[in-house]
């Protein structure tokens, strides 16, 4: 009881700054707390939560220690996926034709650390976002909500294709 209810206290104090408008466009129905997941099907590794869209619910961990970023960037999956709707949602050539290297999937670890770092070429948020086009654009939205905010006029990464990539999801965002 101990674990499930210091997880939820640290999930929740994250989420507090997300605007109450976009966790409503999530539509989640549901969020569960478990004991445990098994391994991820994409990455074939342990993962601390999902998102599931058929069933409109995020299920995350509560044994593992990074509950309020699991939650957040579950979350991040289901304003996406509303964004992005049923045939965008696993291809989206718009945000991706930025890229300047391919999606690694497993092999994300391997990716060179001058993608993420916050300059003129960055390409991704996190080395995890390099997975897949939905890992890329959840952890983005993650980043513009609760770590980095929106790239500015001046930014070392200004004009990035990193950047380029969030101007299309705050479009998306503001077209909702």
């Amino acid at each position: 009881v101990r674990t499930i209810m210091s997880a939820l206290e640290s999930m929740f104090d994250n989420v507090r700054g997300i605007p109450p408008e976009l966790v409503k466009i999530a539509n989640v129905d549901n969020i569960f707390l478990v004991d445990e997941i098994e391994d991820d099907r994409l990455i074939g590794r342990d993962v601390t939560g999902y998102y599931d869209y058929t069933q409109r619910m995020i299920v995350l961990d509560a044994g593992k220690s990074y509950g309020s970023e699991a939650l957040i960037h579950e979350l991040a999956h289901a304003i996406d996926h509303v964004l992005c709707g049923e045939t965008d949602y696993l291809v989206d050539e718009e945000f991706s034709k930025y890229n300047t290297v391919s999606y690694l999937g497993k092999d994300f670890e391997t990716l060179d650390n001058s993608f993420t770092e916050i300059t003129p070429t960055r390409v991704f948020s996190t080395k995890y976002g390099s997975t897949s086009v939905l890992e890329d654009r959840a952890s983005m939205i993650e980043d513009l909500l609760v770590r980095r905010g929106v790239v500015q006029p001046g930014d070392p990464d200004w004009g990035s294709p990193y950047h380029r990539k969030q101007v299309i999801l705050i479009r998306r965002l503001t077209e909702i």
